[in-house]
């Protein structure tokens, strides 16, 4: 079936485009510049830092139970 051939590599792109967020939180100031072309508000630098790592993190936990040699059963289970 379609879905469940590309489902892994689906998930993994999905997850390293989504962990690129991390750059928030380690340089909001040219994140919001260069990726946003929006201006820096120091005032609101833990919300951008907040963000960033939050969107990061969900980045990395959609890669890891399907790259972890642990998590092959668990993702190879998906049934639609």
């Amino acid at each position: 079936m379609f879905f469940n051939r590309y489902l892994k590599p689906f998930l993994v792109i999905g997850g390293m485009v989504t962990m690129y967020a991390g750059i928030y939180a380690i340089n909001p100031e040219s994140a919001l510049r260069e990726m946003n072309n929006l201006p820096y508000d120091s005032s609101y630098v833990f919300l951008f830092r907040h963000w960033g790592i939050m969107v990061g993190l969900m980045g990395a936990l959609l890669q890891h139970p399907l790259l972890s040699p642990s998590g092959e059963s668990q993702s190879s289970s998906i049934h639609f």
